[in-house]
């Protein structure tokens, strides 16, 4: 079924992600045109998202890798918003950036225990 989706293809929709959710962070103005209305919400899911893409895009890396690549990108559009007047840099859009890496984390454990039983 996901045959198709290959790293390249993959890394076709991380880039395209990593532009939409930058414009998203760093557009003007409170209301941003996507939301799922609760602030904490979209960044776990814009970086659960994120997090599957690169583990699909560069499977070779380890995910502590990419995973701190990714907070490093969640660190940047804090100190970016510092300075936007319109926005403010928050630790807790952090942390919540965070938690959805995280949280991709377990399902991937979850997911690589459950489909790597022995045959």
């Amino acid at each position: 079924m996901w045959q198709w989706l290959t790293p390249r293809r993959a890394q076709v929709l991380f880039w395209l992600a990593l532009l939409s959710i930058s414009m998203l962070a760093f557009m003007p103005g409170p209301e941003v045109p996507v939301s799922t209305r609760w602030d904490k919400g979209d960044h776990t899911l814009a970086f659960f998202v994120l997090s599957v893409l690169a583990m699909l895009s560069w499977p070779r890396q380890p995910w502590w890798r990419l995973a701190l690549w990714l907070i490093g990108y969640g660190v940047l559009i804090e100190i970016v918003q510092a300075f936007l007047p319109s926005r403010e840099a928050s630790l807790l859009d952090l942390l919540a950036d965070s938690t959805g890496i995280a949280l991709h984390g377990v399902f991937y454990v979850f997911m690589a225990r459950r489909f790597s039983a022995p045959a």
